[in-house]
């Protein structure tokens, strides 16, 4: 399982280990450190277990088989759904605190969604085009459940709107195309 963001890539291989490379500026990568290009991947220490990761545009999230969220990067619209603004960057793995058990993450641009293993939705950040599906354009720095939203599977997000399929094949979308 890989994803790629603006110019860096993570990678989990199949003990569970999350190897990261690229653009490091707003520590997208994960390792600790303010290094702003890391030509060789690099095993992030923290992260153990992980199933899947996505990424953003500087920023990325990791879901453990225990159903932990783990997200750093750029965090200046909450896009890591964290709670806070450490800085705006935060360059060690942070855990999402007060979601359920999650089976998957998926970000857009500067928004992130969760689907938990009820397949219910939750999600955080840049909402001014209403990406989120939640109403309102009000960013939202931790996570929301999307309650019109039912038996989701996938997700998919562009920069401006975000796209939904349930297990039934409808398909949700919200924000600007």
């Amino acid at each position: 399982m890989a994803s790629g963001g603006f110019g860096f890539i993570l990678s989990v291989d199949d003990e569970g280990h999350v190897w990261a490379f690229g653009d490091n500026v707003c520590g997208q990568l994960g390792l600790g450190d303010e290094n702003i290009w890391e030509e060789i991947p690099k095993k992030i220490p923290e992260l153990l277990n992980i199933q899947s990761v996505s990424c953003g545009k500087s920023f990325s999230l990791c879901v453990s088989v225990d159903g932990n969220v783990w997200g750093f990067g750029d965090n200046s619209f909450g896009q890591l759904g964290i709670g806070k603004v450490f800085g705006d960057k935060v360059y060690s793995p942070v855990c999402i605190e007060n979601i359920p058990f999650i089976i998957s993450v998926h970000c857009g641009y500067y928004h992130s969604f969760c689907i938990s293993d009820s397949h219910k939705v939750f999600g955080f950040g840049y909402n001014k085009h209403s990406q989120l599906g939640i109403g309102g354009s009000n960013s939202k720095s931790k996570p929301v459940l999307l309650k019109k939203t039912k038996n989701i599977i996938d997700i998919s997000c562009g920069s401006e709107f975000s796209v939904f399929l349930s297990s039934a094949g409808e398909v949700y979308m919200c924000g600007t195309s």
